[in-house]
């Protein structure tokens, strides 16, 4: 949806589950805390995560202590974790989406 496009340009940092909008978030650079919420995340998480794209996070979102202390980690981390998701090889990423547009 164009109002979750919206959001994720005018974040400056996310909380997010490791589904399909992760990308979107690696590929605009916005710091993400990564969340796996279903068993079929798990490859995704750890590529992310591993990566340095994205800080994990495997508290319950209730905890405001630990969450609080998740993000002011990524606050720290911010301009490392968005240069790490924006290089992040992401099928043929930005290059073709650039290659695409100068053809029309």
């Amino acid at each position: 949806s164009s109002q979750v496009a919206q959001l994720i340009i005018d974040a400056d940092v996310a909380i997010g589950a490791a589904g399909v909008s992760t990308w979107e978030r690696c590929f605009l650079g916005l710091p993400t805390l990564l969340v796996k919420t279903a068993d079929n995340q798990t490859d995704v998480v750890h590529r992310v995560i591993s990566s340095g794209a994205a800080l994990g996070y495997v508290h319950s979102l209730e905890d405001q202590d630990l969450l609080g202390l998740a993000i002011a980690e990524l606050g720290l981390q911010y301009i490392r974790v968005s240069e790490l998701g924006l290089n992040m090889d992401i099928g043929e990423g930005v290059g073709a989406i650039i290659s695409l547009l100068s053809k029309e």
